[in-house]
Parts: C-alpha cells; sequence; structure tokens
C-alpha cells in the first residue's frame, strides 16, 4: 500500500521531498534491487534538505546485513566526503558506518576499530566535517574516542586538546577520560 501511495505521490506531484526518501524506505524493506534503489536515491538527492537521510539509507541498504557488503557501503559512505555536494552531518555517515559494521561484525573482528582503513576513513570524514562546518565540540568528542578505539594516541592527544569543554559522561566520567589521555601520554612517549 505504502508503494502504490508514494508512486502515485510522485506521479502526480514529483516536487514533495518526502516521496523519494519514503520510497527508499520502502525498498529496504522490499529489497526488489538496487538499481531501484538508486533511483529514489537519486531523486531524493534533488532536494539538498534531505540528503541526511536519503545518504542514511542508501548506506544501510548497502551494509551486508541487508543487500550489499561491507565494500559497498565504505566505497559509497567514502564518495560521499570526497563529494563537494554533501554539507552539514552528512559526511558523518562514513563514520556511522563504521559504527554500525563495528556492531554487526562484533565478536568475528573484535579488532575491527584497529584495521588500518578504519582510522584512514575515520580521519577523512571528520576532518572534513570540521573542514565544512567548523569547530563543533559535540562531534570532537566522538572523533576523541574514535581515536581511543583506534589506539591513535597521537591523533586522541591532539584532538582532546581542542575541545572547548569536555562531556565527561560521554567518555566514562572524568577520571575515566583522563585516563585515556594519561594513556595515550604513554604510548605516545613510548613510541607506539
Amino acid at each position: 500500500m505504502a508503494e502504490k501511495a508514494l508512486e502515485k505521490a510522485w506521479q502526480l506531484n514529483p516536487s514533495v521531498p518526502e516521496t523519494p526518501v519514503g520510497m527508499m524506505q520502502v525498498e529496504l524493506g522490499q529489497g526488489r534491487g538496487r538499481s531501484r534503489m538508486e533511483t529514489w536515491y537519486d531523486r531524493a538527492l534533488a532536494f539538498p534538505q534531505d540528503h541526511y537521510e536519503a545518504v542514511q539509507l542508501k548506506l544501510w541498504y548497502l551494509q551486508p546485513r541487508w543487500y550489499g557488503s561491507e565494500s559497498e557501503c565504505l566505497e559509497a559512505a567514502r564518495a560521499v566526503v570526497r563529494s563537494d555536494r554533501f554539507r552539514g552531518q552528512v559526511p558523518l555517515h562514513l563514520y556511522h558506518t563504521h559504527e554500525s559494521l563495528a556492531q554487526y561484525f562484533g565478536d568475528g573482528r573484535p579488532g575491527y576499530w584497529t584495521e588500518p582503513h578504519v582510522w584512514r576513513d575515520i580521519q577523512a570524514c571528520f576532518e572534513r566535517y570540521f573542514a565544512l562546518n567548523g569547530d563543533d565540540t559535540s562531534w570532537r568528542h566522538d572523533y576523541v574516542m574514535c581515536a581511543w578505539r583506534c589506539r591513535q594516541w597521537k591523533a586522541l592527544l591532539e584532538e582532546a586538546a581542542k575541545l572547548k569543554w569536555v562531556n565527561y559522561p560521554y567518555f566514562g566520567g572524568e577520571e575515566a577520560f583522563e585516563k585515556m589521555k594519561q594513556e595515550a601520554r604513554a604510548k605516545t612517549e613510548a613510541g607506539n
């Protein structure tokens, strides 16, 4: 029913931005094929206000838990980071994709965050985000946490120093945050 209603809505008025995003959600449930999802994705991108949700749905669709693979969803997310088309928080979808994949693989790949490609992607998407949006401290917290997960000690210390304020509960409390920095300093001094 949703498919028929949305297709009819698109025929009647293709200037309603919610329609292609709605059809992407329908396709996620139906799984009729990537070309169908891509058609509605392209239509959704005509509406800049829907870029975030359209990209989110596409990357979700391409994950191995649905209809794609790790390489497909990561390449699509990397393309978003490289593109000049996307603004706001859209480049951070590469970070969110890694979070989702780490959870999906779970115990099967316990060292997921330390795989070299993960840090390269995390660094690229956050640097792109900050270049587009200025120094958003709330997202810098996530960048610091990613540096911790990826064992990028020098980056953790550099990014932690850029925090204008610290959301200690995010890190497990002030004491936990100070221990993170202390361990990062020790690892950096030891050349790790």
